[in-house]
């Protein structure tokens, strides 16, 4: 049995497609990863395409190491060249051989979040600027937004022209973008920033990249945003052969400047090379499941969702285990109260979060109580930010619930590790 007979109709169609543009719409469970990794292998196997010529950008390294450890499986050894990794690796990788055309040593270094603080901070203090008006944060987040949509400090200066509030971050982000060159130093966001401006200023490294990846495919690609949709514009735009795999109904990133919008723009491009394939089949979710996501999807949005979804568990087709049908209903509630729409924003979202807190506390006691669920190991609570963990503290401690908070700090935030890196940085780049 050949590794493609376990894939179903839809799977196979997009593995086995060639050349020209594609459009994967994947829902939540759908099986893209095993899509991504067997279109690599395919092409290898059948296509005979160059592995060094084929590129898979993810959006987490957790991603792109699984992707890298199934197609080593399926090769049966070494990927043998293939590019398999995030939006911001590929750049450092492709920044450190050629940064110094657009005026930057290759030794650069990588600010994390305390280091653009620190020069914010430095910043603020010599143009006279309140940071109890203007906190360091709300220029870092003005500064990032800026660069994800490839705004330099003189076109955002022109953007925001008139804007009182606006126009101070032009100037604090004119006099970072100065600081961060007088120390060969890069943040997060230029990664992708400067790697866009070497391509639209050298066309010789541009086509040498549009050569050597001829074949890219794109995961999660409903939380790309400007700056990335433009990079990878550049590097397919020789060959066309751009797969891409998202869904639109699961965009968790606009807030870091994700824009569903380009998905949809490429969805409704019906130019003949281009093709659109629907992942329907859902492998993770029990039939509950499923139907509760698409029916929220038609009462919130009022369309049906464009990810509507069917199970479908035969374990002959996809190597799975049947799954038990479990009868505990799925809820939704909405705890937003009208009230709290006359407070300011900050005090809306804290009043939000505490009332959050308390309902899930009475939740978890109410079901304890009354359910065969008597562990509190039973119980998970997921959280979109770390914000809300300080509320549930508090709700779990008045309702008597004992709790683990998963919150480790990182390895390398720690102080000992802080100082470490500042020595080899020192060492590897004098000008920080």
């Amino acid at each position: 049995m050949s590794k493609y007979d376990l894939l179903n109709p839809e799977q196979k169609e997009a593995v086995f497609h060639y050349e020209g543009p594609l459009l994967i719409l994947a829902g939540a469970g759908s099986g893209k990863t095993r899509v991504l990794t067997h279109r690599v292998a395919w092409l290898i196997e059948e296509k005979q395409v160059n592995p060094w010529n084929i590129m898979a950008i993810t959006f987490t390294n957790k991603a792109a190491g699984e992707m890298r450890d199934r197609v080593e499986t399926m090769l049966g050894g070494a990927l043998g060249g293939v590019w398999v990794a995030t939006f911001h690796s590929t750049c450092v990788r492709i920044l450190r051989r050629y940064i110094d055309r657009i005026g930057f040593g290759t030794n650069f270094t990588i600010y994390d979040g305390d280091d653009q603080k620190t020069i914010i901070k430095e910043i603020c203090k010599r143009f006279q600027i309140d940071t109890k008006l203007y906190r360091e944060r709300f220029f870092m987040a003005a500064i990032s937004a800026a660069k994800d949509e490839l705004l330099s400090p003189d076109d955002y200066a022109k953007q925001v022209h008139g804007d009182t509030r606006k126009q101070k971050v032009a100037e604090v982000y004119r006099e970072y973008q100065k600081q961060l060159r007088a120390s060969n130093a890069l943040d997060f966001d230029d990664l992708i920033f400067r790697t866009v401006e070497l391509f639209q200023k050298d066309a010789e490294v541009l086509e040498q990249y549009q050569d050597r990846f001829r074949f890219i495919m794109v995961d999660e690609y409903q939380d790309t945003n400007t700056a990335q949709f433009k990079l990878v514009s550049l590097l397919a735009a020789k060959y066309r052969n751009l797969c891409v795999v998202g869904d639109d109904d699961q965009s968790i990133y606009r807030f870091r400047g994700g824009k569903p919008q380009i998905m949809r723009n490429l969805m409704n491009d019906a130019r003949p090379e281009n093709c659109f394939i629907h992942l329907s089949s859902n492998y993770r979710s029990k039939q509950m499941i499923v139907d509760f996501n698409n029916d929220l999807f038609l009462r919130l949005m009022n369309i049906p969702g464009c990810s509507d979804q069917y199970t479908d568990h035969d374990c002959v087709k996809t190597g799975a285990p049947a799954q038990k049908q479990d009868n505990y209903p799925v809820e939704f509630h909405a705890l937003m109260t009208k009230a709290l729409k006359d407070q300011d924003e900050g005090a809306e979202n804290l009043a939000a979060n505490q009332i959050k807190a308390q309902y899930i506390a009475q939740q978890i006691l109410t079901m304890y109580e009354t359910s065969d669920f008597r562990q509190w190991k039973d119980y998970v609570v997921l959280v979109r930010s770390h914000a809300v963990k300080s509320h549930l503290k508090q709700a779990f401690d008045q309702a008597g619930i004992p709790y683990y908070i998963d919150a480790k700090a990182g390895f390398y935030q720690s102080e000992a590790m802080q100082i470490l890196l500042s020595w080899f940085r020192i060492l590897i780049n004098p000008a920080d």
